[in-house]
C-alpha cells in the first residue's frame, strides 16, 4: 500500500473525520436536493452547533444519548426521534459513499406516546381571541379549515384554491407528493370568504414576505398564555388534530376526516372519495359547525381584510 493510500484512509476511519465536515457534504450533495432541504439545514444546524469539533469515533453512544435528554427539554419526541435519525443517516450516507470506513453504533431511536396537543371548543374560542396579530389569525382559520400542517398552510396561494367549486388543492402544481401527502379538500364557508377576498400570492403573510414556522408557533404560545391555556404552548398543529377531532364528534366519518389529512392508512379510492357531495357537504357543515360554536368567525371578521391593501395604504402614508 503506498503512502497516499495509507493517508486517504485514515482520513476515512472515525477517529479522524469530523462530523461536521460529513454533515456538510451530505447537506451540499444530497440534502439541499430533496424537498426537506430547508429542515434539514436546521436539524444539521443543532448537530454542528452542539459538536463543532467532535470526529465521528466522540459520537459514541453515550454523547448522542446525552443530545437526546437536552432535546426533550426543547422538543416534541417525534423531533427529537427527527433529529437524532438525521445523524445517523448522515454517517450511513458518508459510509455508503466511501467517506467514511466504519459507522459507530448508535443508540436506539423511539417515539414516546406523548398525548397529542388538542384545544377543546372554549379553549379555541379564548385562543382566537387572543390572537394579535393578523397573519396569524389567517393561519389560525386556514389551519382550522384545511386540517393542513402548518408547512402546507405557510406555502398556500390564492392561485391554489377554487372558490367557485370550493376546492383548495394543498398541493401545488409541479410539487412531488411525499410521505406527508397534501389533499385536495371542500372548502368551507368561513374560509371561502377569507379566499375570496386575498389578493394573489401567498395567503399568510406579513406585508407581502412569507412568514416562518418559528413566529407562528412563538405568536401561537404567547396567544395562549393570554387566553389562560394551561399546559405545553399552543402550535400551529394544534389546529388540525382539535379539528379531526372535532369532525369525529360531530359523526364525520373516519376515512373522510383521513382523507383531507392526507393520511395513507385509507385506500386511494376513500381518499378521493371525499368529493361525493353528500361527503363534502357533512365535512363543511361540521367544519362551521365549530366555527359557530366557538364565535370564531365573528371574532375574526373584521380582521381578515386582504395584507396586501393594508400594507399599500402603509406606503402612501409613508411617503405622505
Amino acid at each position: 500500500m503506498t503512502f497516499n493510500e495509507v493517508l486517504e484512509r485514515r482520513e476515512r476511519q472515525p477517529r479522524e473525520l469530523l462530523f461536521a465536515k460529513l454533515a456538510l457534504r451530505y447537506s451540499q450533495h444530497h440534502g439541499q436536493h430533496t424537498q426537506m432541504a430547508s429542515s434539514i439545514r436546521r436539524i444539521l444546524a443543532m448537530w454542528t452547533e452542539r459538536f463543532p469539533d467532535a470526529v465521528v469515533a466522540d459520537l459514541t453512544m453515550a454523547r448522542p444519548q446525552a443530545f437526546k435528554r437536552e432535546l426533550e427539554a426543547k422538543h416534541s419526541s417525534s423531533y427529537v426521534a427527527k433529529i437524532l435519525r438525521m445523524g445517523r443517516v448522515v454517517l450511513s450516507w458518508a459510509h455508503q459513499n466511501g467517506d467514511l470506513d466504519a459507522v459507530p453504533p448508535w443508540p436506539k431511536v423511539s417515539e414516546t406516546n406523548r398525548p397529542q396537543r388538542r384545544l377543546t371548543a372554549a379553549e379555541l374560542a379564548r385562543l382566537l381571541a387572543a390572537i394579535e396579530d393578523e397573519s396569524i389569525r389567517r393561519f389560525a382559520v386556514l389551519a382550522l379549515s384545511t386540517l393542513a400542517r402548518p408547512g402546507a398552510i405557510l406555502e398556500l396561494t390564492r392561485e391554489q384554491c377554487d372558490v367557485a367549486e370550493r376546492l383548495t388543492y394543498l398541493n401545488p402544481e409541479g410539487r412531488r407528493q411525499t410521505k406527508k401527502r397534501r389533499a385536495v379538500v371542500p372548502m368551507c364557508e368561513t374560509a371561502a370568504d377569507l379566499i375570496e377576498a386575498a389578493e394573489p400570492g401567498l395567503l399568510v403573510h406579513r406585508m407581502g414576505q412569507p412568514v416562518l414556522l418559528s413566529f407562528i408557533n412563538q405568536e401561537l404560545a404567547r396567544a395562549g398564555e393570554r387566553a389562560g391555556i394551561e399546559g405545553r404552548p399552543v402550535t400551529g398543529m394544534a389546529f388540525p388534530r382539535t379539528m379531526a377531532r372535532e369532525l369525529r364528534r360531530r359523526w364525520v366519518e373516519s376515512w373522510a376526516v383521513a382523507g383531507m389529512m392526507g393520511h395513507r392508512e385509507q385506500s386511494t379510492t376513500e381518499i378521493y372519495a371525499i368529493f361525493d357531495p353528500a361527503e363534502a357537504g357533512s365535512l363543511v357543515r361540521a367544519r362551521d359547525g365549530l366555527w359557530l360554536e366557538i364565535g370564531g368567525a365573528v371574532v375574526l371578521k373584521h380582521n381578515l381584510r386582504p395584507q396586501v391593501a393594508k400594507s399599500k395604504a402603509f406606503e402612501k402614508r409613508s411617503k405622505g
